[in-house]
């Protein structure tokens, strides 16, 4: 039985009614890891499935997924920072969150966030989602 590997990963996810996609790229100056538009289809490959409810924009942390979860976040939040005018306008019409994914490997373990990581955190005006993928 081979062993499974720890990785992680981060998102800044936003999700709106009202701000199209193409209008968060524009007002950030940032191009997404992906987008989608309220209305197109959930799948590509069928175009007669649900459409979408919401304006979708993602940006995925630059790091490979071997990298620890505090530094997926700290690579998310100096983007925020950069940016910190445009994500409050964002946030102010918007559903804005980072949202994190995790697994230790083998069912043991967790990740630590500290305290200057939080306190960063929380002066965004973003929520933080943690996924957990324990081993099957």
């Amino acid at each position: 039985m081979s062993e499974i590997e720890k990785w992680s990963s981060a998102s800044i996810v936003i999700s709106s009614q009202s701000m199209t996609a193409q209008e968060i790229t524009n007002l950030l100056k940032i191009e997404p890891t992906e987008f989608h538009e309220k209305g197109a289809p959930l799948s590509k490959r069928n175009p007669n499935s649900r459409k979408r409810e919401e304006h979708l924009w993602r940006l995925d942390s630059q790091l490979q997924q071997s990298e620890p979860l505090d530094k997926h976040l700290k690579n998310l939040i100096e983007i925020i920072e950069i940016h910190a005018r445009g994500f409050k306008k964002i946030a102010d019409c918007s559903s804005c969150e980072i949202f994190c994914g995790f697994s230790s490997g083998n069912g043991q373990g967790g990740f630590i966030l500290d305290h200057n990581l939080l306190e960063r955190i929380s002066k965004l005006p973003l929520d933080l989602v943690v996924d957990l993928y324990p081993p099957e």
